[in-house]
C-alpha cells in the first residue's frame, strides 16, 4: 500500500504541521485466488461466471484496493486532530524560534555568540 500525505504549516521552519491531506493512495497488494459464484437455482449463471472468473479477478482486486484506501482516508479524517497533535508534540520541541528570523542557518547560534576577549602578554 502506498499513501502520500501533503502537510501544511504556516512555516515549516518554525511551526509543526497543522493540517494534512492524502494526495495519493494505492493498494495493489490484493490478490484474489478464487471467485466462487452460485447460480440461479439451476446453477447456470453461477457456472457461467465461474468459468470466466479469471476475467473478473483484476477488477475485484482493484475495487478491494480502492475500498481499502477509502476506509483509511475516512479513519484518518476522523483521527486528524490526534495525528496533528502527535506531530506537534513530536516536532515542536526541535523547532527553535530564531532571534534573527532565519532558522534555516544551522550556524546561527555559533555566529552570533559573544565572547569576551582578553589579551595577555
Amino acid at each position: 500500500m502506498q499513501i502520500d500525505f501533503d502537510f501544511t504549516s504556516p512555516d515549516f521552519e518554525e511551526y509543526p504541521p497543522d493540517d494534512f491531506t492524502i494526495s495519493f493512495c494505492r493498494d495493489d497488494g490484493y490478490q484474489v485466488s478464487n471467485l466462487e459464484f452460485n447460480g440461479d437455482g439451476m446453477g447456470l449463471s453461477g457456472n457461467l461466471l465461474n468459468s470466466i472468473d479469471f476475467l473478473l479477478r483484476s477488477t475485484v482486486e482493484e475495487e478491494v484496493g480502492i475500498a481499502a484506501c477509502d476506509t483509511i482516508e475516512e479513519k484518518l479524517e476522523f483521527l486528524k486532530s490526534d495525528v496533528i497533535d502527535y506531530f506537534y508534540n513530536s516536532i515542536n520541541g526541535y523547532l527553535v524560534q530564531s532571534q534573527h528570523g532565519n532558522t534555516s542557518d544551522p550556524l546561527e547560534m555559533e555566529e552570533t555568540i559573544l565572547l569576551s576577549s582578553s589579551e595577555s602578554n
